[in-house]
């Protein structure tokens, strides 16, 4: 009998395909939310992971919010432009994006160029437009 992770990564993968092949389907024909984007990071992210009912909701959404930790912020956001890290006990991490990333309230970020996402103690503590 194959062993939990061996059946895993098959189905994995298999969810992985289903969506790539629907993102592709809709580029260049409708906007895709930016939910669409974090998806195939979702999946992997998810699939082995218990999440809160609050975290699972707002990656769906496509949102950060406060008390996040590291890896949930990239599954919504990806790779950001620069991280900066302080020395010392509780000193923060700061990772930086480009403003068209934000989109949890459009009204106050329309026209920012950056944003910044600050964590202390790993888990997310202030997102702030630059």
């Amino acid at each position: 009998m194959p062993a939990p992770a061996d059946v895993e990564e098959p189905m994995r993968q298999a969810i992985r395909m289903v969506v790539l092949i629907a993102l592709s389907a809709t580029v260049g024909c409708a906007h895709v939310p930016r939910s669409g984007y974090a998806s195939a990071r979702l999946v992997d992210y998810a699939t082995p992971r218990e999440l809160t009912p609050a975290v699972a909701r707002a990656i769906e959404l496509g949102h950060v919010v406060e008390g996040m930790d590291r890896e949930q912020v990239w599954v919504v956001f990806g790779e950001p432009i620069r991280k900066t890290r302080f020395s010392g006990t509780g000193a923060p991490e700061v990772w930086i994006y480009p403003g068209h990333k934000l989109h949890q309230d459009p009204v106050r970020s329309h026209g920012v160029t950056l944003f910044r996402v600050v964590f202390i103690d790993g888990r997310v503590a202030l997102v702030e437009m630059l």
